[in-house]
């Protein structure tokens, strides 16, 4: 699974889960920004810089959760390259397909600001605790409580829902209702046997919840109780505001002296 929480001891693991939003959504802006190749190739080697030096995760923990936002990625930079609208330097001929430097330009910037927005994701995903979190966005965020704990229902859900699913597949198996995938549509009959005791298990689940929240109390009271101590290091703060400034640099140098939109459409 691609965003399931890594206990650590690490520099961004102790940072404040406020703090860190803040920098993962200024991340996302920079990348949005950013219209050229060289840019998003610069911010990808810092994002997986932080993910190894300053997340203490390994290389290769990093490329394998990357991995599968590749196939997105080749795929945006296949379609563009062949179909870019707006390309005047050739570069190849394949059949009736005529292949642009200004596609393959283009293509690279997407393929590199997919990846980039799936580090930084996963990076945050990594190192906070869904728990601390939300402690730490009702306290520190003056996040509602009752809205930060709908966010660590669904959270909570998500992990739960597709163990079980993977245990119904298996029971599915077991019974010999799993067949060979020979058509198309032998690929869409797992997911429509899943449907129902899926549905089921989740209403089921919802209950068993709303009746604990009922019993607790919950809601009678504006504030709740934190039992975890909540703790905000400056260096977190300090960490989101570089961030943030170089951002706004960033942004006045593109608005200033880069030539063309901030973000390029394919079509004009």
């Amino acid at each position: 699974m691609l965003f399931v929480y890594q206990p650590g001891n690490s520099f961004m693991h102790r940072m404040d889960t406020v703090s860190k939003f803040i920098w993962m959504m200024t991340m996302t802006a920079i990348v949005v920004v950013a219209t050229r190749a060289i840019e998003n190739l610069i911010i990808f080697l810092w994002l997986l810089s932080i993910g190894t030096v300053l997340s203490q995760f390994p290389l290769a923990l990093m490329v394998k959760r990357i991995l599968p936002l590749t196939a997105v990625s080749i795929w945006l930079l296949v379609i563009i390259l062949i179909f870019y609208p707006r390309g005047m330097t050739p570069l190849a001929t394949i059949g009736p397909f005529h292949l642009t430097f200004e596609g393959l330009d283009y293509g690279l910037t997407l393929f590199l600001r997919v990846l980039c927005l799936g580090t930084v994701s996963i990076i945050y995903a990594l190192t906070t605790s869904p728990r601390r979190m939300i402690n730490e966005m009702i306290e520190i965020g003056h996040l509602p409580y009752r809205w930060a704990y709908a966010l660590y229902a669904a959270l909570r859900f998500v992990p739960l829902l597709q163990t079980e699913a993977m245990n119904i597949m298996n029971a599915h198996a077991v019974r010999g209702a799993a067949e060979k995938k020979s058509s198309l549509l032998d690929f869409f009959k797992p997911i429509m046997r899943l449907t129902l005791p899926l549905l089921t298990g989740g209403i089921r689940r919802v209950q068993i919840t709303a009746i604990a929240m009922d019993s607790r109390a919950f809601g009678a009271y504006p504030k709740r109780t934190n039992i975890d101590p909540v703790v905000a290091p400056l260096y977190g703060r300090v960490f989101m505001a570089v961030h943030l400034m170089i951002f706004v640099v960033f942004l006045i140098w593109h608005i200033f002296f880069v030539k063309g939109s901030l973000i390029s459409p394919i079509v004009t």
